[in-house]
């Protein structure tokens, strides 16, 4: 009996804290251990750091679409344009190469940077995932 209580007052609880803070439950009850920080940091980058992030990328959608968006630097903060869209969304930076793009919670950029520069992301959605290279850059002729 006191088992079956003490189920249905961790059941409540769980769905308490669902109720209050959905991403906490949800980050919990997916087994990711703790709780996750759904709070957007925007930890500060150098100049020089934020030129690790700059260029184009060819990006593909989980349903295949593909097509490109540019990170570029606009008064000391990356922002990331979709070349469908014409509205720049800023990229609040969350540590470890881990980019949040502004408003948008759930688009969590992460990078592989490969001596000083990012080559590759990807963002991890719930309908898939997406990926995007980094264009070469073509060389400036003399």
């Amino acid at each position: 009996m006191i088992a079956k209580l003490r189920f249905l007052f961790c059941c409540a609880l769980l769905l308490l804290v669902g109720l209050v803070c959905p991403a906490t439950a949800y980050a919990q009850v997916q087994g990711q251990g703790e709780a996750r920080d759904t709070a957007a940091k925007d930890l500060p980058l150098t100049a020089e750091q934020r030129q690790v992030y700059v260029g184009t990328y060819t990006t593909e959608l989980p349903n295949g679409v593909k097509g490109t968006i540019r990170i570029f630097e606009e008064l000391g903060a990356l922002r990331l344009r979709p070349s469908d869209e014409d509205d720049a969304r800023r990229l609040l930076y969350q540590g470890n190469h881990t980019f949040m793009a502004e408003k948008t919670p759930d688009f969590v950029l992460t990078f592989t940077v490969v001596n000083n520069k990012a080559m590759t992301f990807k963002v991890r959605k719930e309908d898939g995932e997406i990926t995007g290279a980094r264009v070469p850059e073509m060389p400036t002729s003399r």
